[in-house]
């Protein structure tokens, strides 16, 4: 967080939560589809035990133990008013109340969202097509090119927005400790 307060005075972090032991879970599920791919997560060494794997992603140094001291830092840190704690499953459980608490940390007014007519192809979420543009500028096409300007503009716009916002606003940095949202 003291970072991110150097890079974005009036910047805030929403970070999703969720208990250790499923997030370690998950990984090891990931681990387990590919038994004879060595994963990148162990630096490529093979076999070890269920138990060996989460000494190496729970410790201090691994994947999983550096990112919880690093979220108790900033939630026990001097820019915890900065940071709200949202429940990894609330957007799927219970998305209304969950956008409505992320409007109502960042400041801005509410929009409404319809939760009820959501419809999912994964075509539509194909980040290949971004990751290859920005890997290999050279062979985009100009439609790739003029969205990803479009996006860093409308990105740039709403910095600038939220940070006169911020700027204006009577007592501007007086927000209330870390928010969470269950």
């Amino acid at each position: 967080m003291r970072h991110l307060k150097e890079l974005f005075q009036h910047g805030r972090g929403i970070a999703c939560v969720r208990h250790v032991s499923w997030i370690i879970d998950s990984i090891e599920r990931l681990i387990r589809k590919d038994a004879f791919k060595p994963s990148s997560i162990f630096n490529y060494v093979p076999g070890g035990t269920v138990y060996s794997r989460v000494e190496g992603l729970a410790n201090g140094e691994g994947m999983v133990g550096c990112a919880y001291n690093g979220l108790k830092e900033a939630f026990y840190g001097d820019e915890a008013s900065k940071l709200m704690l949202l429940r990894y499953e609330t957007p799927t459980s219970d998305p209304a109340r969950a956008i409505a608490s992320i409007y109502d940390f960042i400041g801005e007014p509410a929009c409404k969202h319809g939760f009820d007519d959501i419809s999912y192809h994964a075509d539509e979420f194909d980040l290949r097509a971004g990751i290859a543009c920005r890997a290999q500028r050279n062979r985009c096409t100009r439609a790739h090119q003029r969205v990803a300007a479009g996006c860093v503009s409308s990105f740039r716009k709403r910095c600038l927005l939220a940070r006169s916002r911020a700027e204006s606003a009577p007592g501007a940095g007086g927000l209330k400790r870390a928010r969470t949202c269950n």
